[in-house]
């Protein structure tokens, strides 16, 4: 079930996303049914990004996602935040009207597995 805070940081995350220059894409991971709403003559595409695999990053890093297609966030066990920040200054929003999540604490499981929390959004046509 999604709650607001993985709502608010996946969007956060995919405006990050679909800002970063273009240049590295990643494979689609599912194909999926467009919803009923949705007048795409093809199926949409499921791009899935896990941050905190290997450190403070996104895995991948760059998607260019078709207007329709969706982004699929899952958040490894740590604190995450999801800033609207400059490239030089990650971690600090890029001025006062940036979207901020605050933290995202995702606990370890006691056995030491994965514990994984995740969202998707859908990337619309006007940005």
């Amino acid at each position: 079930m999604l709650n607001h805070h993985t709502l608010l940081a996946a969007l956060a995350t995919a405006a990050t996303l679909l800002a970063l220059p273009r240049g590295t894409t990643a494979a689609p991971t599912t194909t999926t049914t467009p919803p009923p709403n949705l007048t795409n003559a093809s199926p949409l595409t499921t791009h899935t990004v896990v941050a905190g695999r290997g450190g403070l990053r996104f895995d991948p890093d760059n998607i260019v996602a078709t207007p329709g297609s969706v982004i699929e966030f899952h958040f490894l066990p740590a604190n995450h935040s999801v800033v609207e920040a400059a490239f030089d200054a990650p971690c600090l929003p890029k001025d006062a009207a940036s979207f901020d999540s605050g933290f995202f604490p995702v606990p370890a499981r006691a056995d030491g597995g994965a514990v994984q929390s995740g969202g998707g959004v859908s990337v619309c046509g006007e940005g």
